[in-house]
């Protein structure tokens, strides 16, 4: 198999088709549960050279970096830090709750709640302290365009394009099964 037929497979036709399929059947926690398990996958495909355990900072640099919401480099109120999407993902794959061990430990302050579609994506509801609102729609948009930005961003470094296309290799593969 071809890098480009791992790209396709794994990343195009696998979690970004999952995520949709998820969407537009209306399974909202799946949507985001296959959201964040993709940047999950993202974080390891990009973490540096040398490590094969995908960390907390990895998640959080990644999302930091690749994941832009609709508008927010014009309005900073728009971006949510990499942490406190940890947190999220934490507290809805281990609790399928909101609240994470890194909230109860007093760390991330904001706990994090979805609505389906909306703009502005990002939205903080004034009389309820330490809670954001995310459009669901709005951080799947995100997290496609964060995989588009990191395919752009390795395209040009050599060595990063063949760790990630290693990486990318070992991952699940959806293969027609005849039988």
């Amino acid at each position: 198999m071809t890098a480009d037929d791992s790209l396709y497979n794994v990343l195009l036709n696998g979690i970004v088709k999952d995520v949709n399929d998820a969407w537009d059947r209306k399974s909202y926690r799946a949507t985001l549960i296959l959201v964040y398990s993709g940047i999950d996958a993202m974080s390891h495909l990009t973490m540096p050279d040398g490590k094969n355990k995908v960390t907390r900072a990895d998640f959080v640099a990644w999302a930091e970096k690749y994941l832009q919401f609709r508008d927010a480099d014009k309005n900073p109120t728009l971006t949510l830090p990499g942490i406190e999407l940890y947190a999220a993902r934490c507290a809805l794959v281990h609790t399928y709750s909101s609240e994470a061990e890194l909230h109860k430990e007093g760390k991330v302050k904001r706990q994090i709640g979805y609505g389906d579609e909306f703009l502005p994506e990002i939205a903080e509801k004034a009389d309820i302290e330490h809670l954001v609102i995310v459009s669901i729609r709005g951080l799947v948009d995100a997290f496609a365009r964060g995989i588009a930005a990191t395919l752009q961003d390795i395209k040009g470094d050599e060595p990063r394009r063949r760790l990630f296309a290693e990486r990318l290799d070992k991952m699940v593969h959806e293969l027609p099964f005849t039988g």
